[in-house]
């Protein structure tokens, strides 16, 4: 991480209160902006700041990712929503409400 991005992941960790992210979130924005790459925040709090701060940044979530690779590899229901439910379980992933549309065939929100 340049000195740059530090800065950056310092000034987003370091504020307290309503606008303060986590130090997993901090430094996943701080690390995107500096090579320009997309991010992956399922934290509602975290991607709002994003949006706000830094409107270019690309965002994405743990769901759109899960859901791609699994097009990918050709994954089918059944195994998609088997690894859904261990990553809630073992990870606490959760699903963006507005995202939730994406995954109701895979019910599992039951």
């Amino acid at each position: 991480m340049s000195e740059t991005a530090y800065d950056l992941f310092v000034q987003l960790a370091a504020v307290s209160g309503v606008g303060g992210l986590g130090i997993g979130e901090s430094a996943a924005i701080a690390v995107a902006q500096e090579f320009g790459v997309a991010v992956v925040l399922d934290d509602r709090k975290a991607r709002k700041r994003a949006e706000a701060d830094f409107p270019t940044l690309a965002l994405s979530s743990s769901t759109r990712l899960f859901l791609e690779s699994a097009k990918r590899a050709k994954m089918s229901d059944d195994d998609l929503r088997k690894a859904f439910k261990s990553a809630q379980a073992n990870a606490c992933m959760g699903v963006l409400k507005d995202e939730r549309q994406l995954v109701t065939h895979l019910n599992i929100f039951e």
